[in-house]
Protein backbone atom coordinates (compact mmCIF):
# COMPACT_ATOMS: atom_id res chain seq x y z
CA UNK A 1 0.00 0.00 0.00
CA UNK A 2 1.55 3.26 -0.89
CA UNK A 3 1.36 5.79 1.76
CA UNK A 4 -0.50 8.84 1.59
CA UNK A 5 0.60 12.27 1.33
CA UNK A 6 -0.52 14.44 4.57
CA UNK A 7 -3.68 17.39 3.29
CA UNK A 8 -2.79 19.97 2.90
CA UNK A 9 -4.02 22.35 5.43
CA UNK A 10 -6.97 24.64 5.19
CA UNK A 11 -5.88 29.04 6.07
CA UNK A 12 -7.89 28.35 9.71
CA UNK A 13 -5.39 25.16 10.68
CA UNK A 14 -2.50 26.79 9.07
CA UNK A 15 -2.94 30.10 11.06
CA UNK A 16 -2.77 27.57 14.22
CA UNK A 17 -0.51 25.29 13.61
CA UNK A 18 1.45 26.14 10.01
CA UNK A 19 5.07 25.93 10.51
CA UNK A 20 5.26 24.05 13.76
CA UNK A 21 6.99 20.80 14.13
CA UNK A 22 4.32 17.42 14.40
CA UNK A 23 3.79 17.58 18.01
CA UNK A 24 2.76 13.61 19.26
CA UNK A 25 3.39 11.90 22.51
CA UNK A 26 2.82 12.54 26.34
CA UNK A 27 3.37 15.90 27.70
CA UNK A 28 4.10 17.90 24.67
CA UNK A 29 2.32 21.46 24.33
CA UNK A 30 -0.30 21.73 22.11
CA UNK A 31 0.77 25.66 20.93
CA UNK A 32 4.41 26.62 20.14
CA UNK A 33 5.83 27.54 23.47
CA UNK A 34 7.19 31.41 23.84
CA UNK A 35 10.87 32.25 24.07
CA UNK A 36 11.49 35.13 25.66
CA UNK A 37 15.34 34.65 26.37
CA UNK A 38 17.61 36.60 24.69
CA UNK A 39 20.19 34.77 24.90
CA UNK A 40 20.59 30.95 24.60
CA UNK A 41 23.57 28.53 25.55
CA UNK A 42 25.81 26.19 23.52
CA UNK A 43 26.47 22.79 24.47
CA UNK A 44 30.29 23.43 23.80
CA UNK A 45 32.90 25.56 22.93
CA UNK A 46 33.00 23.35 19.57
CA UNK A 47 29.43 23.67 18.77
CA UNK A 48 30.00 27.97 19.83
CA UNK A 49 32.76 27.43 17.32
CA UNK A 50 30.86 25.87 14.26
CA UNK A 51 27.94 28.54 14.78
CA UNK A 52 30.59 31.42 14.23
CA UNK A 53 31.91 29.93 11.07
CA UNK A 54 28.47 29.46 9.70
CA UNK A 55 28.41 25.90 10.08
CA UNK A 56 25.47 25.46 12.55
CA UNK A 57 21.80 27.22 13.04
CA UNK A 58 22.13 27.42 16.74
CA UNK A 59 20.48 30.09 18.18
CA UNK A 60 22.36 32.66 20.34
CA UNK A 61 20.49 35.99 20.50
CA UNK A 62 17.22 36.68 19.38
CA UNK A 63 18.37 39.98 17.85
CA UNK A 64 19.04 36.97 15.20
CA UNK A 65 16.06 34.86 15.73
CA UNK A 66 14.63 32.20 17.96
CA UNK A 67 12.41 29.07 18.51
CA UNK A 68 9.28 31.75 18.83
CA UNK A 69 10.80 33.89 16.05
CA UNK A 70 10.97 31.11 13.68
CA UNK A 71 7.83 29.58 14.19
CA UNK A 72 6.09 32.83 13.24
CA UNK A 73 8.02 33.21 10.10
CA UNK A 74 6.90 29.80 9.13
CA UNK A 75 3.32 30.42 9.75
CA UNK A 76 3.40 33.72 7.74
CA UNK A 77 5.05 31.80 4.65
CA UNK A 78 2.51 28.89 5.27
CA UNK A 79 -0.30 31.33 4.60
CA UNK A 80 1.24 33.30 2.02
CA UNK A 81 2.07 30.23 0.12
CA UNK A 82 5.64 31.61 0.40
CA UNK A 83 9.04 29.63 0.63
CA UNK A 84 10.29 32.06 3.26
CA UNK A 85 9.13 35.11 5.55
CA UNK A 86 10.98 36.93 7.65
CA UNK A 87 9.55 39.19 11.22
CA UNK A 88 11.24 42.20 11.80
CA UNK A 89 11.08 44.21 15.02
CA UNK A 90 9.26 47.44 13.19
CA UNK A 91 8.12 48.54 10.19
CA UNK A 92 10.98 50.30 9.51
CA UNK A 93 13.58 47.36 9.68
CA UNK A 94 11.45 45.55 7.24
CA UNK A 95 11.44 48.84 4.69
CA UNK A 96 14.76 48.91 4.86
CA UNK A 97 15.63 45.61 4.98
CA UNK A 98 13.57 44.90 1.87
CA UNK A 99 15.16 48.57 -0.09
CA UNK A 100 18.49 47.28 0.76
CA UNK A 101 18.12 43.95 -0.15
CA UNK A 102 16.62 44.88 -3.63
CA UNK A 103 19.13 47.80 -4.14
CA UNK A 104 22.74 48.75 -4.98
CA UNK A 105 25.52 51.47 -6.02
CA UNK A 106 24.26 52.64 -9.45
CA UNK A 107 20.42 51.77 -9.00
CA UNK A 108 17.71 54.30 -9.22
CA UNK A 109 14.30 54.36 -6.90
CA UNK A 110 11.23 56.24 -7.61
CA UNK A 111 8.97 57.44 -4.81
CA UNK A 112 6.48 60.39 -4.38
CA UNK A 113 6.56 62.89 -1.13
CA UNK A 114 3.76 60.55 0.41
CA UNK A 115 6.19 58.00 1.42
CA UNK A 116 6.64 57.16 5.18
CA UNK A 117 8.78 59.64 6.75
CA UNK A 118 11.57 57.42 7.95
CA UNK A 119 11.40 55.57 4.35
CA UNK A 120 11.69 59.02 2.98
CA UNK A 121 14.77 60.15 4.99
CA UNK A 122 16.44 56.71 4.48
CA UNK A 123 16.25 57.28 0.30
CA UNK A 124 17.19 61.20 0.87
CA UNK A 125 19.88 60.77 3.44
CA UNK A 126 21.69 57.18 3.03
CA UNK A 127 20.67 56.01 -0.58
CA UNK A 128 23.08 58.80 -2.02
CA UNK A 129 25.98 58.00 0.04
CA UNK A 130 25.52 54.86 -1.28
CA UNK A 131 25.15 55.55 -4.87
CA UNK A 132 21.81 54.96 -4.89
CA UNK A 133 19.99 57.30 -6.95
CA UNK A 134 16.19 58.83 -5.39
CA UNK A 135 13.67 60.21 -7.57
CA UNK A 136 10.42 61.89 -6.41
CA UNK A 137 7.89 62.18 -8.65
CA UNK A 138 4.23 63.50 -8.42
CA UNK A 139 1.23 60.96 -8.04
CA UNK A 140 -0.25 61.68 -11.06
CA UNK A 141 0.45 59.49 -14.18
CA UNK A 142 1.36 62.73 -15.95
CA UNK A 143 4.53 63.18 -14.09
CA UNK A 144 6.20 60.03 -15.05
CA UNK A 145 6.46 57.57 -18.16
CA UNK A 146 6.46 54.18 -17.85
CA UNK A 147 8.92 53.46 -20.96
CA UNK A 148 10.85 55.83 -18.37
CA UNK A 149 10.26 53.50 -15.59
CA UNK A 150 10.94 50.07 -17.37
CA UNK A 151 14.27 51.41 -18.99
CA UNK A 152 16.24 53.42 -16.12
CA UNK A 153 14.32 52.46 -12.37
CA UNK A 154 15.46 49.43 -10.10
CA UNK A 155 12.62 49.80 -7.57
CA UNK A 156 9.10 51.15 -8.17
CA UNK A 157 8.99 52.72 -4.49
CA UNK A 158 4.96 54.62 -4.85
CA UNK A 159 2.83 52.09 -3.55
CA UNK A 160 4.63 51.97 -0.20
CA UNK A 161 2.69 52.04 2.95
CA UNK A 162 2.54 55.59 3.96
CA UNK A 163 1.37 55.69 7.41
CA UNK A 164 -1.31 57.70 7.78
CA UNK A 165 0.06 60.44 5.25
CA UNK A 166 -2.24 59.44 1.98
CA UNK A 167 -3.42 62.46 -0.25
CA UNK A 168 -5.70 60.92 -3.11
CA UNK A 169 -5.38 62.21 -6.85
CA UNK A 170 -8.35 64.13 -7.62
CA UNK A 171 -9.90 61.08 -9.38
CA UNK A 172 -10.48 59.15 -6.18
CA UNK A 173 -11.62 61.93 -4.26
CA UNK A 174 -15.00 61.33 -3.03
CA UNK A 175 -17.86 63.36 -4.19
CA UNK A 176 -19.64 65.91 -2.77
CA UNK A 177 -16.85 66.06 0.02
Amino acid sequence: MKPSKPAKLGPQTQAIHGGEPNRRGVNGPIVTEIIRSSTFTFSSTEEMKLWAEGKNKAYIYTRYGNPTLSVAEKKIAALEGAEAAVVTSSGMAAISSALLAALKAGDEVITTAQTYGGTYRLMRDVFPNMGITVRQVGTRRSHYHRADLRRHVSLDARRFPQHGHYRPSGRHRSRGH
